[in-house]
Formats: C-alpha cells, structure tokens, sequence
C-alpha cells in the first residue's frame, strides 16, 4: 500500500494547525460534538456497501468497503478535527486489513453522480465533504471544499505499538472565511473517506475500525482524537476522556466459525505516548531549478466579444508533448490595455488524467499540486488539449474595434520534487486572441510588436517585467539588450560588456537601460548586473539602490 504522508508527519501537522489556535483549555465543549464511521456508496454510485462480507466473496478475491468520517455537532464553531484509528479483532487476524485514503480533489466514482445540494445539482465523479460550497464553473455547478486537509494512511504505526493497519486525518477550517456545512447538518456528507479491504482469504470474524486516545510525546495537550471549537478568543479541545462522542464501526467476515454476538467491540485504550514524531529540526526550502524547454505550451481560445462583455470561461489549453507534472503554475497576462480585467473564476484543473486538482493562489502566482494520486511521489500524465484552467475577461465599454492578443505572464511545469529541491520546465506561450466587433473601421489593438506570436518565458521570471519597447532616451531600466523585454538575456549581455566592452558591444540605450542600480552615479558595474538578476526573482524593483541588494 502506497503512502500519501507519513504518519509522523501528519500528526506533526495536524499539532501545529492546532497549537497555533489562541489560548485553549481542555474540557467539556460549549455544544455536542462528535465523531463516527459509516459505509457509504460504492464506487459505482448506487449500491450501499455493508458492513457483512460472505464466505463466499472472502474466499473469490479481496473486498473493498468505503468508510466515511463523520461529525456531528449542535453549534458551528468546529476549529480543528483530528483522528487516528486502527483496526482491531478478537477472533479474526487483522495482520493483512488496509486503509486507503479517498481525496476529495480525485475521481472516486467509476460515471458522473449527481449530488442535489440546495437548488443545485453537481455532477461529478469526486467525493462532495461535509464542508463546502457549490459555485459556477465551466462545466455546470460544482463543489469546492472549504477548509485544508491533511491525511495519511500506512499498514502499520510502530511508534505507538500497534500492530495492524492505522489511519490518521486532521481537517481545520479556512482563517478567514470558517467554514459552512454543505448540506443541512454537519454530517449529511464526510469529513473524509477512506477504503478498508481485507485480502482475499481473511479469517472469519468480527473486525472493529475504531479511534485511537492517547497523548502526543511532544504536544502533551493535543490528544490524538479530538476536535477543537470554541468562538473568537478561546478554544476547547475535546478529546475522547473530556466528552467528545465516538462511534466505530465493526464488519462481520462470514465463515465455517461462528462471528460473536457482540457488534461494538472497542479496542484497548492506547495510553503509551509515541515517539518523537514532531517535523525534524533544520527542514529546509525548497529550491527550484529552471529550465526553458519549448516542447509543450499553453494558449487560450481565441474568442469574439463586443465593448463591455464579460468573456466567460475561456479555455486556455496546454499541449505537453508527453511531459508529465507534478505541479502546474502559471500568471494571469498583465499586458491588454488599461481598464481591461482578466479572473479565474474556477480554480478547477481539468487537464489531468482521471482526477482534477485544484489551483491555489499565492500572490500573483497559481500553482495546483497535480501528483499522481495513487502515487506522490511521481507525477502524473497530462491529457492534451483540455483546458488547464479557464479565465473570465471584462472587456471595457470604451474598447475599440479591433484584434487583442495576450499572454500568460508565466508558465511552467514541475516535474519532480522533493523537500529539499524541484525540477522545473517553462514552456512556451502562446497568444490569447479577442476580437472586438464594433461598427467603426477595424483597427489593429495588438498589446505586442507586430510579427510577435510566441513568447517564452525567462528561466527565472516570476513575474515577467514589462514588454513595452522603450522610446529612445527613456531607460527601460534592466533591457541591456535593448529588445524591449527583461530577461535572463540583459545579464549575459551586461556581464559580457562588463568582461570586455571592446568585442561585446551594447547600444546607447542599452547602456542607458542597464544603468539600474543608483542610477544617479551613473556607472555601470556588476551591481547592475546583480540588480536584474534579483528584479527577474521579484526581491527588488527597477531602478534600485545598492543598498536594496544586501
């Protein structure tokens, strides 16, 4: 069974989201929370799964249960949900039994259900959890997850002593927009979802998956179970001894052996703390290596619109040339005129082979992890010529007739990645392309050069400085090469004159361009150099002082 993270890791991580909660106290909890298992739909979207599984299915191949974590409260004010759990039996032989998680964000059903929620339906082939909200998208209403997960499963925790399968989640709610229930209580749909298969040929019996209680070795007030609520200013941590109700669930194996009577058997209280598993000191950052690579690009649909549309769900395509990803990141364009106003109305990522990750915004940048999910420590394929993402254009009232090309300020692909350092690949784009109908005589509006019609991105660009083409006398400060653009090329350039101004020449207006860095003395040196180097990485902005470079 493949791991999605390690147990020590996801208990460290589920710590921290907790421990950072303003001051807390551990007690009894202001509204009923709890906590519970139940089976759900099977992968074919109509049949319920049971918690009996016969002789004769045991004994033809492995059976695959989905199991759904479940919480029920009488207040929102749910902070912070955590869980472990394992897989116990009196009569049987758990040794084999495992747990796969099931993500929210990956095809779980084999068709597309409908799931009514409100007065919307959304079909999909994912899982809808008990926090979210259902939005838009470009192909019909959808559910997005509010809140961030984080999850592991692993055939066994020696740490803590356990000698069958163990499961550990942790869900905490969005810091500025809490969360809301997706249907009408808090558990008409899961917190998360996991599959238990046990192995062709499991011994007949009662098998119990039920929660884990005990106290983490290094965050002595974060119980392995619990949930933390509470309003602003306070929280209280409920765990299984401070009166957080849990249920579990028990599956009956059939067989010449006669299961017992009892269906709730609850497993021994694990009261041995775990070793340390907080995150390991000195982790560092990791470094992403660039390359440019012209094999596989993105362009949007070219689309028609007139003075003060909003041009909706524009697809904008990728073709990977067979490169696969591990993450996808890319920029809005920031070149069509004043007053033009380009969004992602849908954070979707519909390009990826059997499941559809989601885009997350990190100041100008979007980046979606896209790794395989069975899998992540390897990317998965890209199926080309679907949409990567769709963006939304208003175009302004006063636009003119005319044609409208732009670009993607940035592009790339991850292939691999580790903690500690990536490997990344820009790709090349190409131009999106409206057309403005209007009655008065065409004209041509391109936001680029004449001729222009791809654009590479620098190796390190992040983002890409301004194309506009400077006027002679006007410093486009940082373009050595004086080709209108700021790039990894100005450096080259500016340290080859710097090395030898009598065989590497520059115009006068690169000179004037690459005098960047306290421009008011009026000399260019390595500073200079390293100035462009640091705006392509945005730690500074052009013009700079030297002092901005320490």
């Amino acid at each position: 069974m493949k791991k999605l993270i390690s147990a020590a890791a996801a208990m460290a991580m589920a710590a921290s989201m907790v421990s950072s909660a303003v001051p807390f106290a551990t007690g009894a909890a202001d509204a009923d929370k709890g906590l519970y298992f139940d089976i759900i739909t099977n992968r074919d979207g109509k049949t319920k799964a049971s918690t009996t599984i016969s002789k004769d299915d045991i004994a033809a191949g492995d059976v695959t249960i989905p199991v759904g974590l479940f919480m029920k409260e009488s207040e929102k004010n749910t902070k912070t949900i955590k869980a472990e759990w394992t897989v116990t039996t009196k009569d049987g032989d758990a040794s084999d039994v495992a747990f796969t998680l099931c993500p929210f964000t990956s095809a779980y059903y084999t068709d597309n259900v409908d799931t009514k929620i409100g007065d919307q339906t959304v079909s999909s082939k994912n899982l809808i959890g008990f926090s979210g909200k259902v939005t838009k998208s470009a192909k019909g209403a959808k559910w997005s997850m509010l809140g961030d997960n984080v999850s592991a499963c692993l055939d066994k925790y020696d740490e803590i002593g356990l000698a069958d399968a163990y499961g550990s989640v942790a869900w905490t709610a969005h810091p500025e927009l809490g969360y809301e229930y997706t249907g009408t209580t808090s558990d008409e749909f899961p917190v998360f979802v996991f599959e238990v298969t046990f192995p062709k040929g499991t011994k007949a019996g009662t098998y119990t998956i039920d929660f884990l209680n005990y106290l983490d070795a290094k965050n002595s007030d974060v119980p392995s179970t619990m949930i933390e609520a509470g309003k602003t200013g306070s929280s209280v941590r409920i765990s299984p001894d401070s009166g957080l109700q849990e249920d579990g669930i028990s599956f009956t194996i059939e067989g010449d052996v006669t299961p017992p009577t009892t269906t709730t058997t609850t497993p021994p209280k694990t009261t041995t703390a775990p070793a340390d598993t907080t995150k390991p000191s000195g982790s560092t950052t990791t470094t992403i290596n660039y390359e440019t690579k012209d094999d596989f690009t993105i362009q949007p649909d070219a689309v028609t619109a007139k003075p003060g549309d909003l041009i909706e769900f524009i697809p904008v395509r990728i073709d990977s040339n067979g490169r696969k990803a591990a993450t996808l990141v890319f920029e809005l364009p920031t070149d069509l005129p004043k007053g033009w106003e380009v969004e992602v109305p849908d954070l979707t990522c519909y390009c990826m082979d059997g499941f559809e990750p989601q885009f997350k915004k990190l100041a100008e940048t979007y980046n979606a992890p896209v790794f395989d999910p069975s899998d992540k420590n390897h990317p998965a394929p890209i199926v080309d010529g679907e949409p990567m993402v769709y963006i939304n254009i208003k175009v302004p009232e006063d636009a003119a007739p005319g044609d409208y090309e732009y670009f993607f300020s940035r592009f790339h692909i991850v292939e691999s990645t580790t903690s500690t350092s990536a490997v990344a690949y820009n790709g090349k784009v190409l131009p999106g392309k409206i057309t403005i109908e209007g009655d008065a005589p065409q004209t041509t509006a391109t936001t680029k050069p004449v001729g222009t019609t791809t654009k590479t991105p620098d190796t390190t660009k992040a983002p890409a400085q301004t194309t506009t083409t400077a006027k002679p006398g006007t410093p486009l400060y940082g373009d050595a090469s004086d080709d209108g653009e700021v790039n990894i090329a100005d450096v080259v350039v500016l340290n080859k004159w710097l090395h030898n101004n009598e065989d590497y020449a520059m115009t006068d207006q690169g000179k004037l361009n690459a005098n960047c860095c306290d421009v008011s003395a009026g000399k260019i040196n390595a500073e200079d150099s390293d100035a462009i180097i640091k705006s392509l990485v945005s730690l500074v902005k052009l013009p700079c002082a030297a002092s901005d470079l320490k």
